[in-house]
């Protein structure tokens, strides 16, 4: 799957180990076994997808919450990985993600470049390393905080949103949020979005038959 192809997928996928014993640390937004990824870094990311979204042909758009909770759960789910990785000492190597073909990558500030070429390598490590060990961490065996202001936590392995509902299992966050399309709004939902909630084009509201 593309670079592109990828950031879409999980803009539009939506999704107790959640705090730790002293909650989450001020401008965090998660964290994994030391590995941190504040709240400004999550929103330039989500900035930078949703830019991405609205730039790729044919791509749905969502809510910038939803593109935000896939992120975050995306990025706690490869990070969990890649913490399995270097502990197993698997070799998580992966191609340099190729941002010359992801569409609106011009129109992304230098910020913004950096912050998704980091993603998208550390969910390369991810996979490179779930395919080589054909195993699955276990996310109990890791420090993971998670600030609960998002409404994400993990329990018995799974993600699950504020309301309880499972997604996927957090070894196969990187992997399945590419293909999921859970939880995705309908046009019209995000048609009637005010702009400071949209993530990606507008789509046209689909016209109601009469009768």
């Amino acid at each position: 799957m593309s670079a592109t192809a990828l950031l879409c997928a999980v803009a539009v996928s939506a999704s107790g180990c959640g705090i730790g014993e002293a909650g989450p640390r001020p401008g965090v937004a998660a964290e994994v076994d030391g590995t941190v990824l504040s709240t400004s870094d999550l929103n330039t990311l989500v900035d930078a997808v949703c830019v991405i979204t609205a730039a790729t042909p044919d791509s749905a758009a969502t809510s910038r919450g939803a593109a935000q909770a896939s992120l975050l759960q995306s990025w706690v789910g490869s990070t969990v990985v890649n913490a399995f990785g270097d502990e197993q000492g698997i070799d998580g190597k992966a191609p340099e993600p190729d941002t010359g073909s992801i569409a609106g990558w011009d129109q992304l500030d230098s910020d913004q470049q950096s912050v998704v070429s980091d993603y998208l390598t550390r969910i390369g490590s991810a996979q490179a390393i779930a395919s080589a060990s054909g195993g699955s961490p276990d996310p109990d065996d890791f420090d993971v905080v998670i600030n609960p202001r998002f409404g994400l936590a993990i329990e018995d392995g799974q993600f699950v949103d504020e309301d309880g509902q499972l997604s996927v299992a957090v070894s196969d966050a990187a992997k399945d949020a590419a293909t999921s399309t859970s939880g995705q709004l309908s046009a019209d939902e995000v048609a009637a979005l005010p702009d400071s909630q949209l993530c990606g084009a507008r789509p046209e509201a689909v016209a109601t038959p009469e009768g």
